[in-house]
């Protein structure tokens, strides 16, 4: 469908810019785009949740969200809800009421088992699209669509044997930390950064000890910024890809390191249930056994269809058509 004209309301997490791109992407076709934060946490929310006083966090959440959805003016053609976080029956109700006519486009950017409003979003709406095949295959009304690429310009030249930025979850740190002594040892150069938030490296570093102080090399307390970012894959051979292990679809660090000519070392196996993708371009690696990787593969050229279908332009088109 044609998106000309057309006013969106553009329901986000904030994931990095990201949903910056796709607005961008939205207005070229003619949209007019609203946008608001549904994941934003109130000072005295997170405070609460610090506190471990869960219930009355999620409910001034709610408060907080609810007033978001009540000051938007309605008459909205389109409502599109990226994850729906921090969303409750009452808020889809609210927004239904103020915008009768809208279609309703769902995307969840991360596994259903991951979402804490699964249910209510498996109630209230017919079709939802995501981005993980294994989710879609066990619930019928489940719509797959990977997520996208954006350009990575290339760099003048080749610097590090191996990349890694992202998020510190789940068993990411020793990953990369048995990876970087290998690295080390073999006198090979490596881009690993992991993002922590202040509060929680004083926790595992003084209290759980789960940080070392010979981590703090792989630690950043600020997040990198996409053109950083975009420069570390570029200066690259290959990019490592550690995924949540609740989770099976393509990350976006994925998509964009195919994209970019560089070898992906993933522990996502499901990534050999992608047709588009060149097999001859990623390693699948076992969690367990990342201390002796041997980081040898090199990057080729994908098929005209990975590039046709993991666009963002193709993203677009597939969710609004």
């Amino acid at each position: 469908m044609s998106l000309q004209g057309k006013k969106i309301l553009f329901i986000g997490i904030g994931f990095y810019d990201y949903e910056t791109a796709i607005r961008e992407a939205l207005k070229c076709r003619g949209a007019v785009v609203t946008y608001f934060n549904s994941a934003v946490r109130p000072y005295y929310a997170r405070l609460l949740m610090r506190l471990r006083m869960t219930a009355a966090a999620r409910y001034f959440l709610r408060q907080a969200t609810r007033k978001k959805i009540k000051r938007l003016p309605g008459g909205y053609d389109i409502i599109f809800l990226l994850k729906g976080e921090g969303l409750c029956r009452e808020d889809v109700d609210c927004l239904r009421a103020a915008n009768p006519e809208a279609r309703f486009v769902v995307y969840l950017w991360d596994s259903l088992v991951r979402h804490e409003n699964r249910r209510m979003l498996l109630e209230n709406f017919p079709v939802i699209w995501s981005f993980d095949r294994k989710d879609c295959e066990q619930y019928p009304q489940l719509k797959f669509r990977p997520l996208f690429f954006r350009d990575i310009p290339p760099a003048a030249s080749k610097e590090y044997v191996l990349t890694f930025v992202g998020w510190m979850h789940s068993d990411r740190l020793q990953i990369v930390r048995k990876l970087a002594a290998q690295l080390k040892k073999e006198g090979k150069p490596y881009f690993f950064k992991l993002y922590i938030g202040k509060f929680s490296l004083w926790i595992n570093r003084h209290l759980t000890k789960n940080i070392r102080s010979s981590d703090r090399e792989l630690l950043i307390t600020e997040p990198i910024g996409y053109a950083d970012y975009q420069q570390a894959v570029a200066r690259s051979y290959a990019v490592l890809d550690i995924a949540h292990p609740l989770q099976s679809g393509l990350t976006m660090r994925t998509i964009e390191t195919l994209a970019a000519g560089c070898h992906i070392y993933t522990t996502n196996a499901d990534i050999a249930n992608y047709p588009q993708i060149n097999p001859e371009s990623y390693t699948v690696i076992e969690r367990q056994a990342t201390d002796t990787l041997p980081v040898t593969g090199t990057a080729c050229r994908q098929p005209d269809s990975f590039y046709s279908y993991f666009s963002l332009d193709g993203f677009i088109t597939q969710l609004f058509s």
